[in-house]
């Protein structure tokens, strides 16, 4: 065998073995990346509090705002929070939540009299509409 193909390049090299440094662990004693577990800790923090579920299985968890599942990787839900699909999900989440809670100023309950509940119902409104 000559060192030449017919084309006239050279043949290709085995590459050489890198040497491993001294005190230097070698590939197959290298930690290599374990599978995050999902943490219940996780869910009282104030990033992921409102939205942050479990998954499937011990290491996904759940976006319960878009319904998507992911890998339960602190990094990976830090990062999820930050994307645009996420906070647009979030923020009409909580639109809806205030709306709400203005409608059920209005709403009163228990038995009163018709015209405390009309008196009642005049304040509110004309808070609400002092405080627009």
């Amino acid at each position: 065998m000559s060192d030449e193909s017919e084309e006239g390049r050279p043949a290709p090299i085995t590459p050489k073995k890198k040497l491993v440094k001294k005190g230097e662990p070698s590939t197959s004693q290298r930690d290599k990346h374990r599978a995050q577990e999902y943490r219940q800790d996780w869910e009282k923090l104030d990033l992921f509090k409102d939205w942050l579920g479990p998954g499937k299985n011990q290491f996904r968890a759940r976006c319960t705002v878009i319904d998507v599942e992911m890998v339960s990787e602190y990094g990976i839900l830090k990062l999820h929070s930050s994307r645009q699909k996420h906070i647009k999900a979030t923020s009409a989440m909580q639109s809806k939540t205030k709306q709400h809670d203005i409608m059920s100023a209005f709403v009163t309950k228990g038995v009163m009299p018709k015209n405390k509940v009309v008196t009642a119902t005049e304040i509110k409104l004309a808070g609400f509409l002092a405080e627009q």
